[in-house]
Order: C-alpha cells, then structure tokens, then sequence
C-alpha cells in the first residue's frame, strides 16, 4: 500500500496496518493485494481517495471509491471524501458491511435499481447522512446497518423490504 506517507508492502487488508495511517488523504492499493476485510480502512480518518493499481486484477477505484468484482460491490467510500451526494452505480448489485461507515460529509445516498443487498454496518456512525434512497430491488438489509447515524430517512417504495426494514428499525 502506498500512501502519502509511505509504501507498505502487504498482500491482504489487516485493519491493524491501517491504524499507522489516520493522516493518509491518499491510498494507492497494489496489484497484488487481495482478501478485502470491511474495516480496513476504519482508521483512517482522513482519507479522501482509494487508487487501485491497473494490474489488480480483483479491485478497481472510480473517483477515488473502491469497488470490487469489476464494480458489483461497492467496498468503501473514503471516510473524508469530498462529496456530500453519492450516488452508487449501476453496476453495483452488493452495498458491502462499513462501505460508508465513519463517512463524515456525505449527506445523501441514491442506490440504483440493481443494488440487491446491504450488508451490516454499512452506513455506520455518518454524522452527516440524513437521506438514503433505496430501490425496491434490495431484498436484503443487515441489521445495525444505520447503527450511529441518527439523522437518516430513508426513502424508498411503498410496500418494499426497505419500507418494511425502516418500520421495524424505527427509521422514518
């Protein structure tokens, strides 16, 4: 991994490797690192992009977010990234565990119809989310995926497993 503060020579994602780094603005994720864990990035909190080098063959970067299997599955939004809309793509079927946790600007999330899944923990303590649009394609949402983020509505379609979720996790 090479940062702005230096190179790290490692093959998987180790959380622990990462605590080192809470001032790297900048990520650069080598051609042979693989077996993504969720909380990898957790610390660092001022990160504002994830590069992922052109010859890896499991990971890909699109503005500075890091996505897996091509980009079906969205696997982390920097911490500090400087946007406060996202809007996940097409082509993203699976919303990983902590994708957008500790996300301190993003204000607004709007999925597109092909997300299916949530995973556990992925909008986790966002100070700042106030609206997540869900489409009526998930069928599946984590529990706690909201743990922490207390301001978040969540929109969605009536009669949707995500109405549903909302109802049940007291999230209007």
């Amino acid at each position: 991994i090479s940062c702005t503060g230096g190179i790290l020579e490692k093959t998987e994602f180790e959380p622990s490797l990462y605590m080192a780094l809470p001032a790297a603005e900048t990520l650069v994720v080598p051609a042979v690192m693989n077996g993504w864990r969720g909380t990898a990035f957790d610390y660092c909190v001022k990160l504002k992009a994830i590069e992922v080098e052109e010859e890896n063959p499991y990971y890909i970067s699109v503005d500075g977010v890091f996505y897996g299997e091509g980009q079906n599955q969205l696997l982390k939004v920097p911490n500090a990234i400087e946007v406060t809309e996202f809007v996940v793509p097409d082509t993203v079927y699976n919303i990983f565990g902590w994708s957008f946790a500790n996300c301190t600007n993003i204000q607004s999330v709007k999925m597109s119809n092909g997300v299916e899944r949530i995973d556990g923990e992925a909008f986790k303590n966002c100070p700042a989310l106030t609206k997540v649009v869900i489409p009526a394609s998930v069928t599946e949402i984590f529990d706690s995926t909201f743990a922490g983020s207390e301001q978040v509505v969540i929109y969605t379609w009536s009669g949707s497993f995500a109405e549903t979720y909302a109802k049940e996790n007291n999230i209007t």
